[in-house]
């Protein structure tokens, strides 16, 4: 198929600070049923007031604007929005863990694709299927208490820490059970880099609360998640900020 309108994409398209490369979002594009069907009719009709091509790329024009100059949107494949999904709004530390609302204002700024409030609504809400854990320390406590540090991470959209006298598999359990469980409820997997005999304990004490058996699988890994690795970066460092201010008091 042959395009006859602009080589390359705007400069005011966010192409350099998306979270997919070039090459990724071309191919996606040209799989897309919805997309290659508009690609036609812009062949047919290049003065669609709807729809631009720069290159090989699809963008939407926002009509509803008070520039002259229509903003170009990205027009994102389906297969890429739980991508986009994914880094912007997951992210501990960049992501900001919006509402469904300003999720959806902030990415209608930039992007398109159909029934866009709908997917950002069934994402942020959606099931607890895959939930990390990672225990940090031990840390020096000038109240001589709490000395470990449990960072809990929803795969989809949430990062908690939360400080344990100990690490046992029983104070751990007690933890996720009241900060996590009990406000969002029974996720699918838990994933954890402490071994075999930690797990069976945790997963014991995690049933024994709950008081159903075999209720979700607890898996092995051996090296902390992407996810939680960004999170503890910058959360243990203030941690320990916050004990040599109080050291030094």
């Amino acid at each position: 198929m042959a395009y006859s309108q602009s080589d390359d994409p705007p400069s005011t398209t966010p192409f350099s600070r998306n979270q997919f490369d070039i090459k990724q979002l071309q191919e996606e594009q040209q799989k897309d049923p919805v997309i290659y069907k508009k690609l036609q009719e812009i062949e047919k009709d290049p003065h669609n007031k709807y729809y631009i091509i720069h290159g090989v790329f699809l963008f939407k024009l926002l009509l509803r604007h008070r520039k002259q100059e229509k903003p170009q949107l990205i027009y994102l494949p389906s297969s890429l929005a739980k991508t986009l999904l994914q880094a912007c709004h997951n992210d501990p530390i960049g992501g900001g863990h919006f509402s469904i609302q300003r999720t959806y204002m902030k990415f209608k700024e930039k992007y398109s694709w159909p029934d866009m409030r709908t997917t950002i609504e069934n994402y942020i809400k959606g099931p607890n299927q895959l939930l990390g854990i990672d225990l940090c320390g031990p840390l020096e406590s000038s109240s001589g208490e709490n000395h470990y540090v449990l960072t809990i991470t929803d795969y989809f959209t949430r990062c908690t820490a939360v400080a344990l006298s100990n690490c046992s598999a029983q104070t751990t359990a007690e933890a996720v059970f009241k900060h996590y469980i009990c406000t969002f409820g029974i996720p699918a997997t838990i994933l954890s880099d402490q071994r075999t005999h930690f797990q069976n304990q945790l997963l014991q004490a995690l049933e024994t609360k709950i008081g159903i058996h075999h209720i979700f699988s607890l898996v092995y890994r051996p090296q902390t998640n992407d996810m939680i690795e960004r999170f503890n970066s910058t959360f243990i460092p203030q941690i320990a900020k916050l004990q040599d201010q109080e050291s030094s008091n």
